[in-house]
Parts: C-alpha cells; sequence; structure tokens
C-alpha cells in the first residue's frame, strides 16, 4: 500500500550512553579488580591492580599501564618494587625472590643487569 511505512522505518534505536570511567573507584573483571584513579575510562594516577591469579600491582599508571613507580608482587610472594615504564621493569628497583633474598640494580626493560645482592 501506498503510505505504508515499512517496520522500523523512522525508529532510530539510541544505544546507552557510554559510561566514561573517570574519577575514583573500583572495577572487578573476571576475577581481577583495579581500585584507584581513572581519566578518560584509562587507568590513570595512582591504582592497585589485583589479578585473579593473586599477583598485583600497585603504584603509578598511566593510560592503563605499569608507568613510574610502583611493586608488583607475583603469586609466589616474589616481587619488584621501583621504576616501570610501559609495563616493564625499568630503571632504579628492588627484586626480592620468593626466599626473601633481595637485589638492587637497573632494569632495563624488564631485565635486570649488574644486580647486586642486599644483605
Amino acid at each position: 500500500e501506498e503510505g505504508a511505512e515499512e517496520a522500523g522505518e523512522g525508529d532510530e534505536e539510541k544505544a546507552p550512553p557510554k559510561r566514561v570511567r573517570h574519577g575514583k573507584g573500583t572495577y572487578s573483571e573476571r576475577g581481577n579488580t583495579y581500585t584507584g584513579d581513572w581519566e578518560d575510562d584509562k587507568m590513570q594516577g595512582k591504582g592497585k591492580f589485583t589479578y585473579a591469579s593473586k599477583a598485583e600491582y600497585e603504584g603509578d599508571w598511566v593510560g592503563n599501564q605499569y608507568q613510574g613507580t610502583g611493586k608488583y608482587t607475583w603469586p609466589d610472594g616474589s616481587s619488584y618494587e621501583g621504576s616501570w615504564e610501559e609495563n616493564a621493569l625499568h630503571g632504579e628497583g628492588i627484586y626480592t625472590d620468593a626466599e626473601g633474598h633481595r637485589f638492587k640494580g637497573e632494569f632495563f626493560n624488564g631485565k635486570g643487569n649488574n644486580l647486586v645482592k642486599l644483605l
């Protein structure tokens, strides 16, 4: 028929407004939890991320990456505390193994060279 509208014609489905995380808050998904600062829907500033594996990072974030100063603890209890760049151990830091032995030195892109064992 002339003038009859087809189903849906003229009806625009509107998507719900996008939620943008900004400020302080907690987000959990699949056993992972982040608590800290958000900026434009990215982890940015200070925060703590606990993985489902029980590994944990607490420190500075830039654009969803470990960046600045922070501490990462592996599920076995070993840890690294120091400088980070783009999710990698980078700069001055201290690595502590699962037995509690501590090593200090410079890290470059995730690797420690010439580390000194601390007594």
